[in-house]
C-alpha cells in the first residue's frame, strides 16, 4: 500500500474518533444534570429555598427544600415528589427532572379579623385599628369616626326579686304621714277651748 493511500485512511480514522469523542462528551454532559423547577402559590406568600425558578442539579443529588411563610400566611404542603409534603422542610431526590410547588394560605386569625373588618378594612388606614380610631364611632374602620366608645349594655332582669321588696302605697298599706297620730288643732278649736276655760275660771271665782 502506497503512502498516498495511507494519508486519507488515517485522516478518516482520526475524524471518526473525534466525532465519537464529541458525541460521547455531549451525551454525558446532557445526562449529568437534571432540571428542578420550584414555584410557590400565592406568589408573594413567603420565601422558598433554594429559590423560585429552574435549578440545575446533579443526578441523584438530594436537594433540601425550605418554605418560610410571610406574616399573615402559613405553609400548607408541597406539591410534587418530595420526602414529606406536610412539613415546611422536605427533601427531593433528583433521579429525574422534577417540579415542586410550595403552597401557602392566609392564616385563620387574619381571616377572622378581616371578616370582622379590623384588618384590611375600607378605611384610609387599611390595617389594624389604632388608639382613637372608631370601632362603632359612627365611621368606617380605620377612618376618622371619632373616639372609641364602649358598647351599650342592655339591663338584665332578675327573676329572684320579690314584688314585696318594693312596697307600693295603697288602701291596705299607706305610707305614714308625719304628725298623723297627733293632728294639729285648728285655730277655731283653740279659740273655743280658750273661751271655755275663761268661763270656767269666772264661775269658779264667784
Amino acid at each position: 500500500m502506497t503512502r498516498q493511500k495511507l494519508i486519507p485512511i488515517g485522516f478518516v480514522a482520526v475524524a471518526l474518533v473525534s466525532v465519537a469523542a464529541i458525541t460521547q462528551s455531549a451525551y454525558c454532559q446532557a445526562e449529568e444534570y437534571y432540571s428542578l423547577m420550584i414555584e410557590q402559590s400565592p406568589p408573594d406568600a413567603g420565601f422558598v429555598s433554594p429559590g423560585v425558578g429552574i435549578q440545575r442539579v446533579q443526578i441523584d443529588e438530594h436537594v433540601t427544600l425550605t418554605a418560610i411563610p410571610k406574616p399573615g400566611y402559613r405553609f400548607v404542603y408541597w406539591m410534587g415528589n418530595v420526602s414529606d409534603a406536610s412539613t415546611s422542610e422536605a427533601i427531593v431526590v433528583m433521579n429525574a427532572p422534577k417540579i415542586v410547588v410550595a403552597v401557602f394560605e392566609r392564616s385563620e386569625h387574619d381571616l377572622l379579623l378581616e371578616a370582622a373588618g379590623i384588618v384590611g378594612g375600607q378605611g384610609g388606614g387599611g390595617g389594624l385599628i389604632g388608639v382613637g380610631e372608631g370601632i362603632g364611632g359612627g365611621g368606617p374602620v380605620g377612618g376618622s369616626g371619632g373616639p372609641w366608645r364602649p358598647p351599650k349594655r342592655r339591663p338584665v332582669l332578675r327573676e329572684d326579686i320579690d314584688e314585696n321588696d318594693f312596697p307600693v302605697p295603697g288602701e291596705g298599706n299607706p305610707f305614714p304621714v308625719p304628725g298623723e297620730e297627733n293632728p294639729i288643732p285648728e285655730p277655731a278649736t283653740v279659740v273655743l277651748l280658750g273661751t271655755g276655760g275663761l268661763m270656767f275660771l269666772r264661775r269658779k271665782k264667784r
